[in-house]
C-alpha cells in the first residue's frame, strides 16, 4: 500500500443522507489505513460537517450550483473543478451519487488526476437527462455499483459491454450488529422507517397503510416513527397525516443524530421505496435486528431474498397493511425472522469489507 496517494472523496453536499454517511465512513476508513483522505462536496455544507471535523477529515464545500445540465452551468462547474483538482493533485477521486460522478468522471483525466470511479448509488434516476452521459461513463477507471441490481441498471441502460465493474455493498458500523433485539412482552408498540422525506422514497404508500391498520387495530396500532431529514414531500405527507387524523400513530422524527440509539426502541421496521440501489436505512435496521417489512423492489429482493415472505408490491397501501398486520399478530415469528434477516447481511455488509473493497480498486 502506497501511504504517499492522495484520495479526494466527492459528495453533493455535507447534508446527511445514506450515501453521504457511507462517504465518510469510506474517508474515515481510508484515512485510518494511512491514504491522505479529504471530502469535498460540489455544492453546500450542511448538518454532516461537525461529524467530519470529529473524525479529523479535512473538508471543503465549493457551493457550485447543480441539479442542472444547462450547458453555462456545466462549462463553469467543469472549470472550477479542473482548476481545483490540478491544485489538490490526488491521486484518485472516489464521487458517490450522480452531480460527483458526472462532473468527476468528465474532468479528471484532464485535471491531472490518475483515477476516477463511476459510483452508482441509485437505479438510475436521472439516466436518460443527458445525451452525453454514455461517453462520461465510459471515461471513467472502473464501474462501481452499491448492489448488483444497481450496477445491472447502469449496464443495461447504457448498452455498457467492456467496462470492469465491482459491486461494493454498503459498510455498516458494527454497532448496529451489537444491538440485542427481543421482542416486546407489552404488545407490539412501534415502527420505523429511516430514510430522508424527499421525493424518491414512498412515504406516501407507508402513510396510507397505516390509515387502514389503525382502523384494523384501533388503539393497538403501532406507532409509526419516520426518521429523517424533512424534504421536500415533507408538506403534503405532513398534510395527508392530518387528513387521515394519524398525527397519535404517526410521528416525524426529523434528523436523528443517533440511529441505532432509535433502532433500539423499536419493534420493526418498514421501508417503502420503489427504487433503491442499496438502501442504508433498512440494512441498519435489520443489523439492528428489527423485523423488516418492504416493497419488493430489486434492491430488497437482493438484500432479504426472492422469497422473503414480508416483501409487498409497489404502491399498495392495503398489501403493505395486510403484512404488518400480520407480522403484529404472528409476533412469536419476530426474534426468529430477526436472526435469519441478521444473518444474511452480516459478511457482505461489513464496514470492513467495503474498506477493503475500494483499498483493492485504488491499488489495483
Amino acid at each position: 500500500m502506497n501511504a504517499s496517494k492522495k484520495i479526494i472523496v466527492v459528495v453533493e453536499s455535507l447534508n446527511l443522507g445514506g450515501s453521504e454517511r457511507q462517504a465518510i465512513y469510506l474517508a474515515k476508513g481510508l484515512q485510518s489505513s494511512n491514504y491522505e483522505v479529504s471530502i469535498l462536496a460540489l455544492g453546500i455544507s450542511g448538518n454532516a460537517a461537525n461529524w467530519i471535523d470529529s473524525l479529523g477529515i479535512p473538508h471543503k464545500h465549493m457551493n457550485l450550483p447543480l441539479y442542472t445540465h444547462a450547458a453555462h452551468i456545466i462549462k463553469s462547474n467543469k472549470k472550477e473543478l479542473r482548476k481545483h483538482f490540478k491544485i489538490e493533485s490526488p491521486y484518485a477521486l472516489i464521487p458517490f451519487t450522480y452531480w460527483p460522478n458526472f462532473y468527476c468522471n468528465w474532468v479528471f483525466a484532464r485535471s491531472r488526476v490518475k483515477k476516477c470511479y463511476w459510483n452508482q448509488r441509485d437505479m438510475g434516476i436521472r439516466f436518460g437527462k443527458f445525451k452525453g452521459l454514455s461517453k462520461i461513463i465510459n471515461k471513467s477507471s472502473h464501474l462501481i455499483g452499491n448492489s448488483e441490481a444497481c450496477i445491472k441498471s447502469l449496464i443495461d441502460y447504457y448498452n455498457i459491454q467492456e467496462k470492469p465493474y465491482s459491486v461494493i455493498y454498503n459498510g455498516l458500523d458494527s454497532k448496529f450488529f451489537s444491538i440485542n433485539y427481543t421482542v416486546s412482552e407489552v404488545g407490539i408498540k412501534h415502527a420505523v422507517m429511516v430514510a430522508n422525506i424527499q421525493r424518491n422514497k414512498d412515504h406516501e404508500t407507508l402513510i396510507r397503510s397505516w390509515q387502514i391498520i389503525k382502523n384494523e387495530l384501533g388503539k393497538e396500532c403501532p406507532v409509526l416513527h419516520l426518521a429523517g431529514e424533512k424534504r421536500d414531500t415533507f408538506d403534503d405527507l405532513f398534510n395527508l397525516v392530518r387528513k387521515y387524523e394519524l398525527e397519535d400513530v404517526v410521528q416525524f422524527k426529523g434528523m436523528v443524530d443517533n440511529v441505532a440509539e432509535l433502532i433500539e426502541q423499536m419493534d420493526f421496521a418498514v421501508f417503502s421505496s420503489n427504487a433503491e440501489g442499496n438502501p442504508n436505512g433498512l440494512l441498519e435496521c435489520i443489523a439492528g435486528g428489527l423485523p423488516a417489512i418492504a416493497t419488493n423492489i430489486p434492491a430488497t429482493r437482493e438484500i432479504l431474498g426472492d422469497k422473503y415472505h414480508y416483501l409487498i408490491a409497489e404502491n399498495k397501501p392495503d398489501e403493505f397493511a395486510t403484512k404488518v398486520i400480520s407480522l403484529i399478530k404472528e409476533c412469536s415469528e419476530m426474534e426468529q425472522i430477526s436472526i435469519a434477516n441478521r444473518s444474511k447481511i452480516l459478511t457482505n455488509y461489513s464496514m470492513k469489507a467495503m474498506i477493503d473493497s475500494y483499498i483493492k480498486l485504488v491499488e489495483s
